[in-house]
C-alpha cells in the first residue's frame, strides 16, 4: 500500500514588485497603476500604507494574468497626507515585500527614456513629479521655461523610497552656466534638493544622474519640481495624543509656511504619521514626518544658549528644540529627586534633521553626570540615577556645531524601565498554507536578563509556536510560526511580533521593529521612514509540495501466535532530492497489550523496521493499524498517512510446495518444500502427506532441519497416472514452538501430469 501526499514539487514564489508607473498616488484623485516585477499573475490583493481603494483596472488585456505586470485602478481620499507611503502586491502564492513610493500632490510625468543629452532635453512644466530611471554612465535632462523671479523648488526623491539612485542635481541656464547644485542634501540622505529664484525669463536645463555613474533599473526616482517649502523635519518634532497643536515647517526653505493647525483625539494612533506643508499661493507641498505618543512635549524658549538661561521642564516629557545658529547649544532646566532614573533618547537624522547629537546631563550648581552621542543608527541615549534631590540640566548640542532652520530635534526623557527592544530580520512572513515559517528576533536589553516570551497577532487563534522563548541571558531565538487551518491561499493579513516578561510587580510588553528587514529593501537609506516602521505582513501561499511518501510491502501487517512478537517494514521514497533528513514513524491504534518499536535501517535510512511485541494468544479479529510518517524540510513539517492497514492474526509457521515442472507417467520431478518460521527458535519442521494426485508417489515424511528453511523430494508418476492438472499437492508440517506443537498446511498447489 503507498500512500503519495501530493504531485507536484515546485515550491511557490511570491511576488516581488520592482517599478511602478506612475511612482505616486495623489490625493483625491483615481489612477491606473502599473505595478512590474515578477510572480505576478493571480493578484489577490493590493495592500497600501495609506487609505485607499484599490481594484483590478479594467481595460488591460489579459490584467492579472501576466507574470510581470499588473495594472491596479487606485483611488485615494482628498485628507490622505503627502509623503513616504508603500504598497504590497499579495497572490495565491505569498506576498511581495514592502515597496516604498510617495503620495503626491505633484502630477505625474513619464520620463521619455531620450533624453540622454542637453539637446534632447525633455521638456516638462513647472509643476510636475517626473518617474525616471537613471542608466550607468548618463545623465537625464529636463528642460523647463521659467520667467524672471519666478521660485521653484526641485527635489529628488530616491533613497527614500528605495532606489539605489545616489542622486546629483544640476541646473543651468541657456549659457550652460550653473545657477544650482545639490549632491547629499543634510537630513535626505544621499537625496538632493534646492530652491531657486530665476534670474530672467528664459529656459533652463536640469540634469540628473548618479554620482558614482552607475544606473540600470534599481535606479530609479521621482523628480518634485514645483513651488513647495523644503522641509526638512515639522516642529515640534513630536505630538501629544489628545492635544492641539500649531505644527510648523522646519527646512532649508520653509519660512512663510502657516503652521498647520492639528487636533489629534486622544485614541489616535501612537504611530508616525506623515504632514505636508504649502506657501500661501504654492501649488505642491513638502512633507516630513510626526511622531505621535503620549509624552508631553515641551518646546524650548529663546534664548537659552546658557545654563543660567535654562528653559524651564518638568517630567517626564519629551523636548523640541532647534539649533539656529552654528555653535548653539540649548540648555533646560528640571527638578528630580534622589534614586530617580531617567532615560534621556534622542531623535534628529531619523526623522530628516541632518543635526548630530551631544546629550549631556549635569548638576545645576555644576559637575557633569553623564553624556552620549549619537552613534551608527542610534542617535544618543543616557540613562541617569539622580545622587541626590534637587537641579539638574540637560544641554543638548550638534557635534559639527551646524546651525540653522532645519537643525531640529527631540529629546524624550522617561523613567528608566527595565525591559527590552525587538526586531525581526523581514517585513514579510510567506506562509504556506498551514506551514511554516521561520523568522530571526534579536533583543537588545535593559536591566534584564531574563527570558523574554514571543508571540504573533493578527493572525488569529491556533497559531502553533516553536522557538519563542529568548533564553535568559540570550539576544535572539529563530522563532517558527505555524499557521491553522481557516486561512486560504492568497490572503494577506497584517501582523506583528511581540514580547512579553514579568519584570517585577508588572508585565512588560513591546512590539518587534521590522528596520532590520526594512534596511535590506532600503539598503542605501540611512533611516527607513518611521512611518514603515512594524508594518509585517503575512502572506498565504499554497499547501508546501511533498518531500516523502511511506509503503509497507503486501499492504498489511501479520502478528503470529503463540511468538508474541512479529516485524515488519516500512519504506521510504524521497520525493524531493534535497531532503536528506530521518522521518519519525509512529504505530498507531495498536490493539491493547502491543507494543511497537520503530528503528531505522541501512544508510540512508530508507527503511524503518517495526518489531511488534504482544501476547500469546489475540483474538483474530484486530483492529487495523494507522500508520504516521513525519518529517521536516525546508522548515515545514509533513505527514503521512497508512490508514486502515490490516493486522491479521496467523499461525507461527507457514508451508508450501512447488514442483519444478510437469511430471510424465512413469516418471520422475522434484519438488520443493519451504517453510517459514515466524520465531527465533530453530526446530525441526516434520512434514507428513495430507494430499496428493492419484498415481503420485512420495516419501511418507520428511524432515526440514532446524538450520534450513526448505527441502527437496522426488515424486515419482505411475505409468498409469491418469493426465491432466491437479490442484491437490498438500503437506502438513509440524514443528515445536515455545514447547507448544504447532501444525500448518500448505496451500494446495497445482501439479500437471502429461506425456
Amino acid at each position: 500500500m503507498l500512500l503519495a501526499l501530493a504531485s507536484s514539487l515546485a515550491q511557490a514564489q511570491p511576488p516581488a514588485v520592482s517599478s511602478l508607473s506612475p511612482g505616486a498616488v495623489l490625493p483625491g484623485q483615481t489612477i491606473d497603476l502599473r505595478i512590474g516585477g515578477a510572480n505576478l499573475a493571480g493578484p489577490t490583493a493590493l495592500w497600501t500604507s495609506f487609505l485607499a481603494k484599490a481594484e483590478l483596472a479594467p481595460g488591460f488585456e489579459k490584467n492579472g494574468e501576466a507574470g510581470d505586470w499588473v495594472v491596479y485602478r487606485v483611488t485615494v481620499p482628498a485628507d490622505v497626507p503627502v509623503g513616504i507611503a508603500a504598497l504590497r502586491v499579495a497572490t495565491g502564492k505569498g506576498v511581495s515585500s514592502l515597496r516604498p513610493m510617495l503620495v503626491d500632490d505633484l502630477p505625474s510625468v513619464a520620463d521619455n527614456g531620450n533624453n540622454r543629452d542637453r539637446a534632447a532635453a525633455q521638456s516638462v512644466p513647472a509643476q510636475a513629479a517626473v518617474d525616471g530611471t537613471c542608466e550607468s554612465l548618463a545623465s537625464d535632462f529636463y528642460r523647463l521655461s521659467l520667467k524672471a523671479g519666478q521660485e521653484l523648488s526641485v527635489e529628488v526623491v530616491a533613497q527614500r523610497i528605495g532606489s539605489a539612485l545616489d542622486p546629483v542635481l544640476k541646473l543651468t541656464d541657456a549659457a550652460g552656466k550653473e545657477v544650482a547644485f545639490s549632491d547629499d542634501e543634510p537630513g535626505l540622505g544621499s537625496d538632493s534638493r534646492f530652491r531657486f529664484a530665476c534670474a530672467a525669463d528664459g529656459d533652463y536645463w536640469l540634469e540628473l544622474r548618479d554620482v558614482r555613474n552607475q544606473g540600470g533599473g534599481g535606479h530609479y526616482y521621482r523628480l518634485r519640481i514645483g513651488d513647495f517649502p523644503l522641509v526638512s523635519t515639522p516642529y515640534p518634532l513630536g505630538m501629544q495624543a489628545g492635544t492641539t497643536a500649531a505644527i510648523v515647517a522646519a527646512g532649508p526653505a520653509a519660512e512663510g509656511v502657516a503652521p498647520t493647525i492639528l487636533a489629534l483625539a486622544k485614541d489616535a494612533p501612537q504611530t508616525p504619521r506623515s504632514i505636508g506643508f504649502r506657501f500661501a499661493g504654492g501649488n505642491a507641498s513638502g512633507f516630513a514626518t510626526l511622531l505621535v505618543g503620549d509624552a508631553h512635549e515641551a518646546v524650548e524658549s529663546e534664548p537659552n544658549d546658557v545654563p543660567e538661561c535654562a528653559t524651564k521642564i518638568s517630567l517626564p516629557a519629551a523636548v523640541n528644540g532647534r539649533f539656529d545658529k552654528p555653535r548653539d547649544c540649548d540648555w533646560y532646566e528640571f527638578a528630580a529627586t534622589k534614586g530617580q532614573r531617567w532615560t534621556f533618547s534622542g531623535a534628529a537624522r531619523s526623522l530628516g534633521s541632518p543635526a548630530d547629537l551631544l546629550l549631556r546631563v549635569t548638576r545645576a550648581n555644576g559637575g557633569g553626570i553623564a553624556e552620549a552621542e549619537d552613534s551608527g543608527q542610534g542617535e544618543g541615549q543616557v540613562t541617569v540615577t539622580i545622587p541626590e534631590d534637587g537641579l539638574y540640566r540637560l544641554s543638548v548640542e550638534d557635534l559639527l556645531r551646524a546651525g540653522g532652520p532645519e537643525q531640529a530635534y527631540r529629546v524624550e526623557i522617561e523613567p528608566f524601565q527595565a525591559g527590552f527592544t525587538l526586531a525581526v530580520e523581514t517585513d514579510k512572513l510567506d506562509f504556506p498554507q498551514e506551514g511554516t515559517v521561520v523568522a530571526k528576533v534579536t533583543c537588545g536589553r535593559r536591566d534584564y536578563g531574563g527570558p523574554i516570551e514571543l508571540g504573533v497577532e493578527g493572525l488569529g487563534d491556533g497559531v502553533g509556536l516553536a522557538g519563542n522563548v529568548i533564553e535568559q541571558g540570550k539576544n535572539e531565538t529563530q522563532l517558527k510560526l505555524t499557521l491553522p487551518a481557516g486561512l486560504a491561499a492568497g490572503q494577506l493579513v497584517s501582523a506583528r511580533i511581540v514580547g512579553r516578561a514579568k519584570i517585577g510587580d508588572g508585565e512588560f510588553k513591546t512590539a518587534a521593529s521590522t528596520v532590520p528587514g526594512l534596511k535590506k529593501i532600503m539598503a542605501d537609506a540611512p533611516y527607513p521612514a518611521p512611518s514603515l516602521d512594524g508594518l509585517l505582513a503575512a502572506g498565504i501561499g499554497p499547501v508546501y509540495p511533498p518531500f516523502f511518501e511511506i509503503s509497507v510491502e503486501g499492504g498489511r501487517v501479520t502478528f503470529p501466535e503463540v511468538v508474541g512478537a512479529a516485524s515488519f517494514k516500512v519504506k521510504l521514497k524521497r520525493l524531493d532530492g534535497n531532503f536528506k533528513a530521518a522521518i519519525n514513524v509512529a504505530v498507531e491504534n495498536l490493539p491493547a497489550g502491543i507494543t511497537a518499536e520503530v528503528k531505522p535501517v541501512g544508510k540512508g535510512e530508507a527503511e524503518y523496521a517495526v518489531t511488534l511485541k504482544g501476547p500469546e494468544k489475540l483474538p483474530e479479529a484486530l483492529p487495523p493499524l494507522r500508520i504516521v510518517g513525519t518529517g521536516e524540510h525546508n522548515n515545514q513539517t509533513k505527514r503521512a498517512v497508512l490508514a486502515d492497514i490490516p493486522l491479521a492474526v496467523v499461525k507461527p509457521l507457514a508451508v508450501s510446495v512447488a514442483p519444478a515442472g510437469p511430471i510424465a507417467p512413469g516418471g520422475q520431478q522434484k519438488l520443493k518444500i519451504t517453510a517459514t518460521r515466524m520465531s527465533d527458535e530453530k526446530t525441526p519442521i516434520a512434514l507428513v502427506w495430507r494430499k496428493r494426485p492419484v498415481g503420485i508417489d512420495a516419501p511418507a515424511d520428511a524432515t526440514i532441519a532446524p538450520d534450513a528453511s526448505e527441502i527437496e523430494i522426488m515424486l515419482t508418476a505411475a505409468a498409469d497416472a491418469p493426465l491432466g492438472s491437479f490442484a491437490d499437492l498438500i503437506v502438513a508440517a509440524t514443528t515445536k514452538i515455545k514447547g507448544q506443537d504447532v501444525t500448518v498446511e500448505s496451500p494446495a498447489a497445482t501439479l500437471e501430469v502429461k506425456k
